[in-house]
């Protein structure tokens, strides 16, 4: 897991903007970037595949997921890899292999485009040697995700001139196995209107987490501080880079 974004700098005439993750790459930017960009593959040597383009008759692929249009927003859902999703059977001999395997399915799905499911397969994943009541709470959470294949992540247009990025934390005080306590928050860019007692906020996910917290914490305040540093820590980083974009 190597995520890298690239953003041309102000001196270049091209205008692009590329996410890496492994293998993948996803590249926005003009046709005179993109042209430039095949160009010095093609000097380099690269294999590569050819690049695909989104429109609005034709998904693309990247990163395990289809990426489609849908008017004026953007659907991402995962390719294929929720048909490879299974119960563990706990009469099987081979359960234990069978949980370790099922639960890195399902969670790679919550890393792409289910982040709903990041906290059940997070704390499944402390289990090493699973009892009855774990599995099933595990084979729980793949049985919604294989009732949902199609449930992915929907990115809205966003003004960036009004735009800011909000940072939601949350913390279950000891609620693990070994008494630890799990973290976790969402980081959403978007905008908000604001009513007489409540307000809306229209706007996309841009990073979620679910981890066991690597501190002992005594106190429910505590486990809360801690999924704030870590989700504000993960908001500076962030608001750099769109600071750099904008």
């Amino acid at each position: 897991y190597d995520p890298c974004l690239l953003i041309t700098s102000t001196d270049n005439p091209e205008i692009g903007i590329i996410g890496m993750q492994t293998d993948d790459t996803l590249i926005l930017g003009d046709t005179k970037f993109l042209a430039r960009e095949q160009a010095e593959i093609d000097r380099a040597g690269f294999s590569t595949k050819p690049a695909q383009i989104l429109n609005p008759t034709g998904p693309l692929t990247f990163n395990g997921c289809t990426i489609t249009m849908d008017g004026e927003s953007l659907y991402m859902s995962q390719k294929g890899q929720g048909a490879r999703i299974e119960l563990v059977d706990i009469a099987s001999k081979d359960y234990k292999q069978a949980y370790m395997e099922q639960r890195a399915r399902g969670a790679y799905l919550a890393t792409i485009c289910q982040p709903e499911a990041a906290f059940d397969l997070s704390v499944a994943a402390q289990h090493q040697d699973p009892t009855a009541e774990e599995i099933k709470a595990l084979n729980a959470r793949l049985q919604w995700q294989m009732d949902n294949l199609e449930r992915g992540l929907r990115y809205v247009p966003v003004d960036l001139q009004s735009a800011k990025v909000y940072v939601f934390v949350d913390g279950s005080f000891a609620n693990n196995k070994d008494l630890s306590s799990q973290i976790g928050f969402v980081l959403v860019i978007g905008t908000e209107s604001e009513g007489v007692a409540e307000f809306t906020l229209t706007g996309n996910i841009i990073h979620t987490s679910s981890t066991k917290c690597k501190r002992v914490t005594r106190a429910v305040l505590a486990s809360e501080l801690y999924a704030m540093v870590a989700g504000v820590d993960m908001l500076i980083a962030l608001s750099s880079t769109i600071n750099m974009i904008t």
